[in-house]
C-alpha cells in the first residue's frame, strides 16, 4: 500500500510536488551545511602559511573548490542513478562528508585535503 505522501505526490497537479521538492532540498541543504561550516569558527593564527595565504584562507579556498567539484559530479552521478539506488548513494555521500569532517578534526596536518 502506498503511503499518503506518495499518493498525494502522484495525484497532484505539480504544485504539491514542487512545494515538497523545495522543502526537501532546503532541509537537505541545511543539514549538509553543518558538515561544511564548522572550521570557520576556529582560529588558525598559530599555523603556517600555505602558498602565501593564511591557513584559514587556504582552507576556505580548498572548501570552495571541493564544493564546486562535488556539485558538478553530484549532479552528474545522482541524476543518472535509478530511484532504488539514489537514497543509498545520498546516504553514502553524506557519510563520506562526515568522515572527512572527522578526519579534519583528528588529522591536523591534512586539514586542507579534508576541507577539499
Amino acid at each position: 500500500m502506498r503511503s499518503l505522501l506518495s499518493r498525494k505526490l502522484g495525484d497532484s497537479q505539480g504544485v504539491f510536488f514542487a512545494l515538497y521538492a523545495t522543502l526537501s532540498a532546503f532541509l537537505l541543504y541545511s543539514c549538509m551545511y553543518a558538515f561544511r561550516k564548522p572550521f570557520t569558527a576556529a582560529e588558525f593564527a598559530y599555523l603556517p602559511q600555505i602558498a602565501g595565504m593564511s591557513y584559514k584562507e587556504a582552507l576556505v579556498l580548498a572548501q570552495i573548490i571541493g564544493y564546486a567539484c562535488s556539485k558538478f559530479l553530484g549532479i552528474r552521478i545522482v541524476a543518472e542513478l535509478n530511484k532504488a539506488r539514489r537514497a543509498f548513494a545520498l546516504i553514502g555521500l553524506m557519510s563520506i562528508a562526515w568522515l572527512a569532517l572527522l578526519a579534519f578534526a583528528l588529522l591536523p596536518p591534512f586539514k586542507t585535503i579534508f576541507a577539499f
